[in-house]
């Protein structure tokens, strides 16, 4: 009985050295109080680590409480917050200003995006394995019709994320017309920054043959400066898929933390007498340096809006959206179960994520990225319908 005793007193002091504390909060602007989206929030001594949503809302696991919040942001000058239980915190970053340059002989923009493309270069061949979460939200006619969260192991490098393997899946589907085949590879596949074979960045070996550049201002963050540049394109007439808006440098390193703009004349194609029409494409990358100051990916957010018609009617709004996170970097992942991102148009890559494992106990113990208001309504909604076909509220 004593030794019975023993163990149970052991096994409780495990259970509770062991034992998750859920710390949420928000975190906002200090000069507007508005809250701050993909905010980078970690536990301070840990690998544990999540971004805020668009709402700034953000849930992250300490395994002992007090704990030290670290948050970063590149447009934010970093803070830290001691957290001594799990009631709900509010944490305030205090906005970097944008210095204008001074008008200067020749392009500075150009010279530090030929750097940028040298150092990219070199760069081209390393592979990055990480653990990633990727959600996808498909509306038809302002009304949600398929909604998923994966995890996925991931093959990444500077110009996209290249192989990945589903490893839990779930999502809910209701009834709508348009099988949206390939967006998930498409999404996957931008959130590079050098120019690959499905859209033309303008990091590749001669910067200035397609783009030109300038140099909008600067931002002074952690005694590092950092350029911020517009890259647009020269010809009107270019009629590949090309990226334009602005590229986040720093200017001591050459590496490149942030990408946020629009994809140009991207077009895709429909089956039956309909066609679609792709009115915005909008992505937004942002990088963390790794030990040698390399960009590696940190998230990925990827909006399409498109409008379905049949000859001149209207019949369609169509919004695809999806958010990939890397929340770390993993040298063991399998690489043997790792596939090639393609775009195959005799494959719908939904199918893969529906058929992907799903383990309920694994969801209940896995924090995700917290879910927006629009993404829990869009929950709720597809819940409410008998012909809805899915498992997320298994």
């Amino acid at each position: 009985m004593k030794n019975l005793i023993t163990c149970l007193i052991l096994l409780l002091s495990f259970t509770l050295s062991h034992a998750q504390h859920v710390i949420q909060g928000t975190v906002k602007d200090a000069s507007t109080g508005q809250p701050v989206a993909f905010v980078s929030v970690g536990v301070k001594g840990t690998a544990q680590g999540t971004v805020t949503n668009e709402q700034g809302s953000f849930s992250i696991n300490a395994a002992t409480l007090p704990a030290t919040v670290t948050v970063s942001h590149i447009s934010y000058k970093g803070a830290e917050a001691t957290i001594n239980s799990e009631e709900p915190v509010s944490i305030t970053l205090q906005p970097l200003s944008v210095q204008l340059q001074e008008v200067t002989v020749g392009n500075p923009a150009l010279t530090i995006m030929k750097a940028v493309a040298a150092r990219a270069k070199k760069d081209a061949t390393h592979s990055y394995y990480l653990k990633t979460f990727f959600r996808q939200l498909i509306n038809e006619g302002g009304d949600p019709v398929f909604f998923s969260e994966s995890f996925m192991d991931a093959q990444w490098q500077n110009w996209s994320l290249t192989q990945y393997n589903i490893t839990n899946s779930r999502y809910l589907e209701g009834d709508y017309s348009v099988t949206f085949n390939n967006m998930a590879p498409l999404s996957l596949a931008c959130n590079g920054y050098v120019s690959n074979s499905l859209i033309t960045y303008p990091v590749n070996r001669k910067p200035d043959s397609l783009y030109k550049f300038k140099l909008k201002g600067t931002l002074k963050a952690n005694n590092r400066e950092i350029a911020i540049i517009s890259c647009e394109l020269k010809d009107n007439g270019y009629q590949h898929t090309a990226f334009v808006g602005d590229y986040y440098v720093d200017t001591e390193s050459y590496a490149v933390l942030k990408t946020d703009g629009s994809l140009v004349n991207f077009k895709m194609t429909t089956s039956g007498p309909f066609n679609i029409k792709v009115k915005d494409v909008k992505i937004t990358s942002q990088y963390k340096l790794d030990a040698d100051s390399n960009s590696v990916l940190d998230y990925e957010t990827f909006n399409l809006k498109s409008s379905l018609k049949a000859g001149f009617i209207g019949l369609r709004q169509l919004n695809y959206t999806s958010k990939l996170f890397a929340i770390a970097q993993d040298a063991t992942i399998n690489r043997q179960t790792l596939q090639p991102v393609t775009i195959n148009h005799l494959q719908t890559d939904r199918d893969r994520f529906m058929k992907a494992n799903y383990d309920a106990a694994f969801w209940k113990k896995n924090a995700v990225i917290q879910r927006t208001n629009e993404e829990t309504n869009a929950v709720s909604h597809l819940e409410q319908f008998k012909s809805a076909k899915g498992n997320l509220n298994q």
